[in-house]
């Protein structure tokens, strides 16, 4: 129960912070939005330090809170977590540059903003299918 372990533990503790984490995931899977993005808004401002596990799951935080803006049309708020996303090289939580300028594309779109197409495009090169399907739609 991640409420338990947020409750008993401390935000010094790693472990607070991974059940954040978890609890997010769930709340996205369950689409509740607002409440995944409240633990991941979280998450993503805590300054992990060296050598903390937690350091590995930025790259997917960020992209999670990126995904759950996206949902609740904070398109601007969207793409700068997504930016946040691919400015770490690697992390756990398979997330790939490829999907993030799919998404960080659309939000982009949707904000209205230019610069979407070329986000598309590098996503398309670098291999996502979504991205690919989706400028075969536009053309």
């Amino acid at each position: 129960d991640f409420d338990k372990v947020t409750k008993r533990s401390i935000p010094h503790q790693n472990i607070y912070w991974k059940a954040r984490r978890l609890k997010s995931e769930c709340h996205i899977h369950l689409e509740q939005y607002k409440e995944a993005a409240f633990d991941l808004k979280l998450f993503t401002m805590r300054n992990f330090g060296e050598g903390n596990p937690n350091l590995m799951w930025l790259k997917k935080a960020y992209f999670d809170y990126g995904f759950v803006l996206l949902q609740q049309e904070n398109f601007v708020d969207a793409i700068k977590a997504f930016d946040s996303a691919l400015d770490f090289a690697e992390g756990k939580g398979n997330v790939s540059d490829a999907e993030a300028l799919f998404y960080r594309g659309l939000a982009t779109k949707k904000a209205g903003k230019k610069g979407f197409k070329s986000d598309l495009e590098s996503a398309a090169k670098k291999g996502s299918k979504k991205a690919a399907r989706f400028l075969a739609e536009m053309a």
